[in-house]
């Protein structure tokens, strides 16, 4: 996942969010910033509940995947209004908080 975060950030210009949208399918990162391009990238993922979009800030996001280490995450959310806490699977004791971003 932060490989993909990373390619798809270069796009991420002025504070522009990366989305991400959950579905049973996976997870899709994609950012948009007017007069450069669109980025998007496809994720193998688990995911259970509905299907939303959530937006975060590239920079934020990536610290903290990178911050939790070994080979997979969890991302648990409410709804694409609500904090998300970021923790890796199998470790206990770390936890990273990230609020995310309004989008239209």
């Amino acid at each position: 996942m932060l490989d993909a975060l990373r390619r798809v950030k270069l796009l991420a210009r002025e504070a522009t969010p990366i989305r991400l949208a959950l579905s049973a399918d996976g997870l899709e990162l994609s950012a948009v910033t007017q007069d450069v391009g669109r980025a998007q990238e496809d994720l193998d993922a688990k995911y259970e509940g509905t299907e939303m979009v959530i937006a975060f800030n590239p920079d934020y996001l990536a610290d903290g995947v990178e911050a939790a280490g070994g080979d997979e995450i969890t991302i648990e959310t409410v709804d694409a209004l609500k904090p998300a806490v970021v923790r890796p699977v199998g470790v206990e004791g770390y936890l990273y908080l990230l609020m995310p971003v309004r989008v239209s």
